[in-house]
């Protein structure tokens, strides 16, 4: 195996980006076990690790998408991985929290609701590529923040 194909397994997130059905929900449903034991670090470590795959996510998804000859092609999932950590970083390490932030994420990616489709038009390569999951990845935890300062002060007010 030579070392641009182990970064493009990488990109396309160990095989989950082949997937047939929703590539990028099954790359995440794999990278939830990446950030289980994550979520159990500090703030610090847990914000280094989510820089860490954005610098090393845009030019991976820019590899991939040069050697898969689409811009954005499904089967690159790794882009998924720092968004969903960035929507997931609000949440307690819980598996129904981990559960809902997967769901508003992808809601979010999926749908391409503005900014994330135009971001995702407008910057080139990698950085478009990586930009738009972290955009949904903002917008999911708005919602989740916005959902647990309601649940803590609807069930958790004396």
């Amino acid at each position: 195996m030579t070392p641009s194909s182990i970064l493009f397994l990488l990109a396309i997130g160990m095989g989950t980006g082949l997937s047939p059905w929703a590539p990028g929900t099954m790359g995440c449903v794999l990278f939830m076990l990446f950030w289980w034991p994550l979520a159990a670090c500090s703030r610090r470590l847990y914000a280094m690790v989510l820089g860490g795959v954005v610098v090393v996510g845009i030019p991976l998804c820019g590899f991939a998408a040069d050697v898969i000859g689409v811009e954005d092609a499904p089967a690159i999932v790794w882009d998924e991985l720092g968004g969903l950590l960035l929507a997931l970083s609000v949440v307690p390490r819980h598996p129904l929290w981990g559960l809902l932030g997967l769901a508003c994420f992808r809601f979010f990616d999926v749908l391409k609701i503005w900014p994330v489709g135009w971001v995702d038009h407008v910057l080139p390569g990698g950085w478009g590529i990586v930009a738009d999951d972290l955009i949904a990845g903002g917008m999911a935890l708005a919602v989740l923040w916005l959902f647990r300062v309601v649940w803590r002060r609807r069930f958790l007010s004396p």
